[in-house]
């Protein structure tokens, strides 16, 4: 399109400003596209796969913790096993340890709290809870 001013001076420019306003139209979809594709992202990433008892509520946690059965054995033996793979393949420092030297009944305690508080949290959730607490205690050590 081809505009006269009162000047009688031709102009084309609107048509590029018009072109200009929808190439910008295209440009936002496609930040917004790739902006909804990199959440979806790293929500997926964010659900690894836990396998065995890591998917038990902490409710049923804080019941098998009043027993000695052997159900009870294999949850802390779960827990203690996610700690020790997280120092073998989690950590950067090689002399780094999760459970700082504690004793596997102060680390059940930490975890039976986490459990009174979120009862309706799956277990491996207490275990990224406290390995977050780990973590922010180490920032803090090493600032």
């Amino acid at each position: 399109m081809v505009f006269v001013d009162l000047n009688m001076e031709v102009h084309a420019t609107p048509i590029a400003k018009l072109g200009a306003r929808k190439m910008e139209s295209y440009q936002l979809s496609f930040c917004a596209v790739i902006a909804l594709w990199l959440l979806t992202v790293q929500v997926i990433a964010a659900e690894r796969p836990v396998l065995g008892q890591g998917m038990i509520s902490c409710s049923l946690w804080l019941e098998g913790r009043q027993t000695d059965s052997p159900s009870a054995a294999s949850r802390t033996a779960w827990v203690l096993g996610f700690m020790s793979a997280f120092n073998q393949y989690g950590l950067t420092s090689e002399r780094a340890d999760v459970s700082e030297g504690k004793s596997s009944e102060e680390l059940m305690a930490w975890i039976d709290n986490y459990c009174r508080q979120h009862q309706g949290d799956h277990l491996h959730m207490a275990l990224q809870a406290f390995i977050d607490d780990f973590r922010q205690r180490i920032q803090q050590l090493n600032k």
